[in-house]
């Protein structure tokens, strides 16, 4: 779906200039390229690949190491961008990239990879062209207006629903796609009128899909619920004064959380020939807020004053007495992801470096009768993000959080952490430097529960890792109770991987 965008309408999506260098490539951006020399033939890649490109499509039996448990049959499908650079032009963010999925198949003691791009059809149009033809969330194409042409990607997450897969970008539809060969079906609208974006949540206690978008060209958020069933059950819309930046929410059976924080998107910037995310200001002064929505009315949501913290990703949320608690990774200031010197692009030229911010486990208590947050850090490793939690706990209390952790003091991460959300310990396994984690996808035992009392939550983490030293990933398959031990198997790749965002496991 191309959206061809007049002046009002180029507030909708997010899209970026600047520029920077990266070895044999140009930076794409709105200011003047810069090269490096290319890197060598069979040099370590770096970050372990995961900034680099996997033009190529493959479909093979993996090599294991180790054994496979037997409970773990099913399939991991993984989404995130796959594609930054044709000819010499080199995207500038790592958000930029086309969607693939990566599809990993277990079963008999065997492990089946299969990568596939969305045929978006941005990914379709360039590929028969060779060029960039599109801007993208944070970079422009050659030779393009100030007024972007934004395609959608479907590169963030990936979910499956009735039987259905579908790979989300941000504020768009996302894309149907065949749940064994990765086909792309075509655009699915989910029976939706409003644009969703890519962090959707099924909620345990109900069985529903819960979805949240926002459209940046008139400031609107989108809440929608779909039943069991598929139906639409819930579907409101919200007016934002000022836009401001939300990436994920926090749903429950009875509520729904918006955490507004203080990145305000300044139009005056935006109609000047700034890109969206060089015209979203950090302007912690004016705090964050928290929107709290009663599911099953109209009535307008309770606010809930913060202090300022970015958030990108969601932990949990549950209902407390009063209260709605709300668990999130939070970052005390946006420069990770805005201003020409954020983590989030300068990774694209190799750069690495200890980030001026980093994640940490948050807490925060909101009051139904609005008011003021109570708040406190729940653990600080020094670098925490990509949380998941057992999906039998999503819109209930968790006990943990499975989450990426920085051990080598580098703008990605090199270790995974499983942190109790009621005492704040963690249990840590470090790669060491050169490796890059994926997010830890949990995949819980079959016929088994958490037990948020006693503290059994029997399954495994399942991360994708990069290897700088080899140019390989691996899939690395830990027992989710005893972390600190390291992986019990790996299954190894015939190749690197780019870094996949957000994935799901579906047991067979």
């Amino acid at each position: 779906m191309k959206l061809h965008l007049d002046r009002r309408e180029l507030l909708g999506l997010l899209v970026a200039g600047g520029a920077h260098a990266l070895s044999g490539f140009h930076l794409l951006g709105c200011g003047d390229p810069s090269s490096m020399e290319p890197v060598p033939a069979g040099d370590p890649l770096p970050f372990g690949g995961v900034t680099t490109s996997l033009p190529t499509e493959h479909d093979y039996i993996a090599r294991i190491e180790g054994t496979i448990p037997r409970g773990l049959r099913g399939t991991l499908y993984r989404n995130g961008p796959g594609l930054f650079d044709r000819g010499e032009l080199r995207k500038r963010c790592i958000v930029d990239g086309d969607g693939a999925i990566h599809q990993d198949r277990f079963g008999d003691g065997e492990v089946r990879f299969r990568n596939r791009f969305v045929q978006t059809e941005k990914y379709v149009e360039e590929q028969g062209a060779g060029a960039f033809l599109y801007d993208t969330w944070t970079t422009k194409a050659p030779g393009t207006s100030d007024i972007p042409s934004i395609p959608n990607q479907a590169g963030v997450s990936v979910w499956k629903w009735r039987d259905r897969l579908y790979a989300f970008d941000e504020g768009t539809f996302p894309f149907e796609l065949d749940p064994d060969s990765l086909d792309t079906v075509g655009l699915a609208t989910l029976g939706l009128q409003n644009v969703v974006a890519a962090h959707p949540k099924k909620l345990a206690e109900t069985g529903e899909w819960a979805h949240f978008g926002l459209d940046f060209a008139s400031g609107r958020l989108h809440l929608a619920v779909l039943a069991p069933d598929g139906t639409v059950r819930e579907s409101r819309v919200h007016q934002l004064r000022p836009t401001s930046y939300v990436h994920d929410f926090f749903p429950t059976a009875s509520h729904i959380v918006v955490h507004l924080q203080p990145a305000i998107l300044d139009l005056n910037k935006l109609l000047t020939g700034n890109a969206v995310r060089d015209s979203i200001a950090w302007r912690p002064e004016e705090g964050s807020r928290f929107l709290l929505f009663k599911r099953g009315t109209d009535e307008p949501p309770v606010e809930v004053e913060a202090t300022p913290g970015w958030q990108w990703h969601t932990i949990g949320t549950h209902v407390r007495g009063n209260d709605i608690v709300c668990e999130w990774v939070g970052y005390d200031d946006g420069s990770n992801a805005l201003g020409d010197d954020a983590d989030i692009c300068t990774i694209m030229s190799g750069t690495d470096r200890t980030p001026a911010t980093h994640g940490t486990l948050r807490r925060t208590i909101l009051p139904l009768s609005g008011g003021t947050a109570t708040e406190e850090v729940i653990a600080d490793l020094g670098g925490q993000e990509l949380p998941q939690i057992h999906r039998a706990r999503i819109g209930l209390e968790p006990r943990y959080a499975y989450t990426t952790y920085n051990g080598s003091a580098g703008v990605l991460w090199s270790g995974l952490a499983r942190t109790d959300l009621r005492t704040g310990t963690a249990d840590l396994f470090d790669f060491g430097a050169g490796f890059v984690c994926g997010e830890p996808v949990f995949a819980p035992a079959p016929d088994t529960g958490p037990d948020i009392e006693s503290g059994k939550e029997p399954g495994w983490l399942l991360s994708e890792v990069g290897d700088s030293a080899t140019g390989r990933a691996q899939l690395a398959i830990f027992d989710a109770e005893h972390v600190a031990d390291g992986p019990i198997a790996r299954v190894h790749l015939e190749h690197h991987l780019p870094l996949k965002f957000h994935g799901e496991w579906n047991p067979a």
